[in-house]
């Protein structure tokens, strides 16, 4: 790889990095929409890897909840927020927004 060429990625790989915390953004931003209050406020996006939506949640009554409607939040989470997803992974972590 020449310099010129490893010059050439970076605003590529610019945009794909903003394009990817743009949507995680848009995704936390519209939570509540996607999976209604009472559950987002115990649960809370935090990335999205390989078409699959990371959840943090703060108890197992939410896991379960989610579980359930997982068919529900991707498909609406593809509606509001446009990202096609192939699976939710929830896992116990903290929901606070100052962290």
């Amino acid at each position: 790889m020449t310099p010129s060429s490893f010059g050439d990625l970076i605003p590529k790989v610019l945009r794909e990095t903003t394009k990817r915390h743009e949507v995680m953004h848009r995704m936390q931003v519209e939570w509540p929409r996607i999976v209604g209050k009472a559950l987002a406020g115990r649960s809370k996006p935090v990335a999205i890897r390989r078409k699959r939506l990371y959840v943090h949640i703060s108890e197992p009554a939410a896991s379960f909840e989610l579980t359930m409607k997982k068919p529900h939040v991707l498909a609406k989470a593809h509606t509001i927020v446009g990202e096609e997803l192939v699976d939710l992974v929830l896992r116990a972590g903290s929901i606070d927004e100052s962290r």
